[in-house]
């Protein structure tokens, strides 16, 4: 262990103890050999820092060595005395003692309490004060009473060079020891923060210095040694982990978890280390990989939402032609897909895509050979893409609903389902000879229909749907069941019928090519915040209530509304929905009381004399508002 100069030592006593001794003796000769030895031994125990902390045992083992000298000088006097002095000396000893005792009890007393109020370092200097100077305080009372007299005090002056000594050291060695410790504990702070940031130099550094101080024992050099190694395995993992990811991102690998990540996890699942690495750095290192591959994975999602928000993606057919979006898994995809859908919550165009999308359930599965799976994934990408939330999740299930019919009869669908299927494509076949109505469906198809075109197209979809729906109630028993009533429906809404039964049409393209940008299954793994609101609408022209920022279209953060997106929320519940984390212009779903949801942002507040109300931005008025008055009972942060 390293030599700490006595002149390092923090707070180290320099004061030494005088012991009263009579002139008239030679004693006095004696005591001051033995201050001598004090001052010699206590520099040069000092210098060791292995005896007892550098004061500890230097200290008693003087206070005992003085102690004894103390007696030495007690009888060498006495013996060597005149016979009237040494009766006055015995007489002395019967008073001296019960006046010492009763001093030492008021210096340890008065050092305790001022120790016990400041730090450990000072308890030396404290000692020094307690004691007064040259250990006056030993033989001293404040109000007299047992002060002693000089023949007194050199009765028990080795008792009281004694306990000075004791005392001293006991308060040095605290002082030092806490200093020690002290040390070691803020550099042990200092590495692991080192390795924690990853600067492995610097941690050997702090290390090293420990080491050489003595302020780090052999155990500990040992385990930092060992941390180092381990954690530059571990930001090594860790690079690599995010370096596979990073190739996905940029379509140089198709799996976001490399081989590096797979050894991890087979290592995880059997609960073994690898190399420096023990079980729990394997399970952190796992946990680490699959929050990046989550990380990358949203963050690609994110890339193609932005690609959609600036229209450099359109529709499904450009995401299909895309290499690096085919390998995102389908939670992604869909997620994707939603973005596409978003413009189209409660608008106009919203509506027409919820027909479309009905259609695509009502046709499924293909008729004409095509691939059933397929056609599956088919159908619920133009689904997620293009139907606005809840009907999208409706009719997502009932697409699920046939495919699980079909997996429980041999791949067929029931009777009384292939009969309303027929019905559809009948219905289907129509709607392309225009049946329904006249309106130009390249131009729709294109996205530059003109408003007369729209009406009349949106038209003939509800003519559809009304006849599909009413089919439904009829329940046919045969084909010419289903063509007989197709036919009576249309004659009395068009006055004009087909010639025979329409030829099968094939749903493996609707309307755009692709459909029409839509809506994604809305997921969210955040808590439902339980709500007792409804539905109300604002924006519109003939809102007596409206504000002047509601008239211009501007939320309570300074934002633009967004018309089929933007809602406010009473001060109630937007104080409740606050208090769960969920911030102004945060995207949310409304659940509603039948289990269907809507998403919304959450872009205004309404006047404070309102509660329990969701209100939905909404210009063309509450009959044009699908959630008027309906129930909404939870809020979810997306």
């Amino acid at each position: 262990m390293a030599v700490i100069p006595l002149s390092e030592i923090p707070n180290a006593p320099t004061a030494t103890f005088t012991p009263i001794a009579d002139p008239k003796y030679s004693g006095d000769v004696v005591g001051s050999q033995a201050i001598s030895d004090i001052k010699q031994g206590y520099a040069a125990n000092m210098q060791d820092p292995e005896k007892a902390g550098a004061i500890g045992k230097a200290e008693i083992g003087l206070g005992s060595s003085v102690q004894q000298l103390g007696s030495g000088i007690a009888e060498d006097v006495m013996y060597s005395a005149a016979e009237q002095r040494r009766k006055e000396l015995e007489q002395a000893q019967q008073t001296a003692f019960p006046k010492f005792i009763h001093n030492q009890a008021a210096v340890q007393n008065n050092y305790l309490q001022q120790a016990s109020q400041a730090p450990v370092s000072q308890r030396p200097s404290l000692w020094l004060d307690a004691t007064g100077k040259d250990g006056e305080n030993f033989f001293n009372d404040p109000n007299g009473q047992y002060t002693l007299s000089p023949i007194e005090r050199q009765v028990v002056a080795h008792h009281a060079m004694a306990a000075w000594g004791e005392g001293l050291a006991t308060a040095s060695h605290q002082a030092y020891a806490n200093d020690i410790e002290s040390r070691s504990t803020d550099l042990q702070m200092a590495f692991t923060s080192a390795i924690k940031n990853g600067q492995f130099d610097q941690a050997k550094q702090i290390n090293d210095t420990g080491v050489a101080n003595g302020w780090f024992s052999r155990s500990m050099d040992r385990n930092n040694q060992q941390a180092i190694q381990v954690q530059q395995e571990v930001v090594g993992n860790q690079k690599t982990l995010a370096a596979d990811a990073t190739d996905f991102r940029l379509g140089k690998s198709n799996d976001p978890q490399g081989d590096t990540f797979k050894t991890l996890q087979k290592a995880a699942d059997q609960g073994v280390g690898i190399g420096n690495l023990d079980a729990k750095n394997v399970a952190d290192l796992v946990k680490y990989g699959n929050a990046i591959k989550d990380q990358t994975l949203w963050g690609m999602t994110s890339d193609y939402a932005a690609k959609i928000q600036s229209g450099n993606i359109k529709s499904s057919v450009q995401l299909a032609s895309d290499p690096v979006f085919q390998k995102l898994p389908d939670e992604y995809k869909n997620a994707v897909y939603g973005y596409l859908a978003q413009p189209f919550q409660n608008t106009p165009q919203g509506e027409i895509n919820r027909k479309a999308g009905q259609a695509i359930v009502d046709n499924f599965p293909p008729t004409d050979g095509s691939d059933i799976q397929k056609a599956y994934t088919n159908a619920q990408i133009q689904i997620m893409s293009s139907v606005p939330t809840p009907f999208a999740d409706d009719q997502l299930k009932a697409l699920d609903k046939k495919k699980q019919e079909m997996a429980s009869n041999k791949g067929e669908l029931k009777e009384d389902t292939k009969l309303q299927q027929y019905g559809s494509q009948i219905l289907e076949k129509y709607m392309t000879d225009q049946v329904f109505g006249k309106y130009d469906a390249k131009k729709i198809s294109d996205g530059k229909a003109s408003t007369d075109d729209l009406n009349a197209y949106t038209k003939a979809l509800s003519i559809r749907e009304g006849i599909m729906d009413k089919l439904r109630q009829a329940a046919p028993k045969t084909q010419q069941d289903v063509e007989k009533f197709i036919n009576d429906q249309t004659r009395l809404l068009r006055a004009g019928q087909p010639n025979g039964p329409a030829k099968i049409f094939s749903p493996s393209t609707w309307l755009h090519g692709t459909p029409p940008p839509p809506a994604p299954q809305i997921k969210s793994s955040n808590p439902v915040i339980p709500i007792k609101g409804v539905g109300t609408t604002y924006g519109y022209s003939g809102d007596k209530y409206a504000d002047t920022n509601s008239k211009n279209g501007i939320g309570d953060h300074d934002n633009q509304l967004q018309e089929g997106s933007s809602v406010g929320f009473s001060p109630d519940i937007k104080q409740q929905i606050a208090s769960n984390g969920i911030k102004k212009g945060d995207s949310v779903i409304l659940h509603l009381d039948d289990g269907s949801k809507v998403l919304a942002k959450n872009d205004d507040t309404t006047d404070k004399k309102y509660s329990g109300r969701v209100d939905f931005y909404n210009k063309q008025g509450p009959d044009k508002n699908p959630y008027q008055d309906r129930k909404i009972v939870g809020v979810q942060k997306v």
